[in-house]
């Protein structure tokens, strides 16, 4: 059982979860980070261990999970396609079409601010957990 960061600790995290493949990579996934709206975001950190001349490194980047990308993409193609259906199909008026573009991109906005809020959260931990697992003492 290893501590979790402080860092992580101030922004509700209760544990970090380790995950590694065969080729060098590895995820870590801080449970308990988020803003508490609805959809939620995840944020995982990748890394690899890349072997060099001298010694070997670890290449580290922090971001939203897979499913959570899709989610920040998906829910607003699907309104966007809706509006175009009803555009097209039902005869909508173009100022509602526009106004459900508009909602749909205002939408992406505040999932992208949000994303990268939960990113700039989590950033300095994760990178001391690496640290720390690069130098052996995790």
């Amino acid at each position: 059982m290893h501590r979790v960061p402080d860092a992580l600790r101030t922004e509700g995290v209760d544990a970090l979860v380790f995950s590694v493949t065969g080729d060098g990579r590895f995820r870590i996934l801080p449970e308990g980070l988020h803003d508490g709206w609805r959809p939620r975001i995840d944020v995982e950190g990748r890394g690899q261990v890349v072997s060099n001349e001298t010694r070997p490194q670890i290449q580290f980047e922090v971001g939203v999970t897979r499913s959570s990308l899709a989610m920040l993409v998906t829910v607003p193609a699907v309104l966007i396609a809706l509006a175009c259906y009803n555009l097209l199909a039902e005869n909508l008026s173009l100022l509602g079409f526009l106004g459900v573009v508009g909602f749909a991109t205002l939408m992406e906005g505040i999932f992208v601010l949000r994303a990268r809020s939960l990113i700039s959260r989590a950033r300095p931990g994760l990178l001391a957990t690496v640290r720390r697992l690069a130098e052996g003492n995790l």
